[in-house]
């Protein structure tokens, strides 16, 4: 059976075929769009990414303090001077911990 308008034909198949490639594309492109947040150390003068892994390590910090989620850049600067410094003082802990899960994959 012929439509009787072949425009709605063509934009049938031109949807089927898009969606697979954009299924495959999104992911990648999410992943460009990320957006990356630095955070500056200025008593180590260093840099730390604040991805995932770094904010379960805050939430942790958090945890063990007994202390309310608060994102960190919401925090006074004495705070975040306070968790910089713990985090410089357990990195090798987190580097093991992280060694051990990759190490189970």
């Amino acid at each position: 059976m012929r439509s009787k308008h072949p425009v709605f034909g063509f934009a049938a198949m031109a949807v089927a075929l898009a969606v697979p490639a954009i299924t495959t594309i999104a992911p990648s492109l999410s992943a460009q769009l990320a957006i990356q947040v630095r955070i500056y150390d200025r008593h180590h003068k260093d840099y730390h990414d604040w991805d995932d892994r770094e904010d379960h390590l805050y939430r942790g910090y958090l945890s063990e303090r007994r202390h309310e989620y608060i994102e960190y850049n919401r925090l006074k600067r004495g705070d975040q001077d306070r968790y910089r410094k713990w985090r410089h003082e357990h990195w090798q802990e987190h580097e093991r911990d992280r060694d051990r899960d990759h190490d189970r994959r």
